[in-house]
């Protein structure tokens, strides 16, 4: 938790030790105004299983992450502002949302991930 933040900025749709060198691809699309990074089947560092997700970032600031099927139990999803950013606690993701694209929002999954299937949305 605290590279999560007291590292840089980041989007963390699944933060994680996923390998893509292990199997599975990632994948950059531009479109109009944004770019989307798609993680397609990569599964985790010494593990089998498969995580799919993409991440759409656009110019407003916004930006959706829309998963697949995630066979990860563990590891972090959302963002932070980083830079020794305050802990504001937990946030149940598959609650829903909106969320907000500024700040620190995030959920930790340890052995109970339910973010397959999911679409979550930031935004300004």
């Amino acid at each position: 938790m605290g590279e999560f933040l007291n590292g840089q900025p980041r989007i963390a749709p699944l933060w994680d030790d996923l390998s893509p060198n292990n199997g599975g691809t990632v994948s950059v699309e531009f479109g109009p105004g944004s770019a989307t990074v798609i993680f397609d089947a990569v599964p985790e560092f010494f593990a089998t299983g498969a995580n799919s997700f993409m991440v759409t970032m656009r110019d407003d600031g916004s930006y959706t992450i829309a998963y697949g099927a995630i066979s990860s139990l563990d590891g972090l999803a959302g963002s932070t502002e980083g830079g020794g950013a305050a802990d504001p606690g937990e946030t149940d993701l598959s609650a829903g949302g909106p969320y907000p694209a500024a700040g620190t929002t995030y959920e930790e999954f340890i052995g109970d991930n339910d973010l397959s299937g999911l679409t979550l949305d930031f935004n300004p």
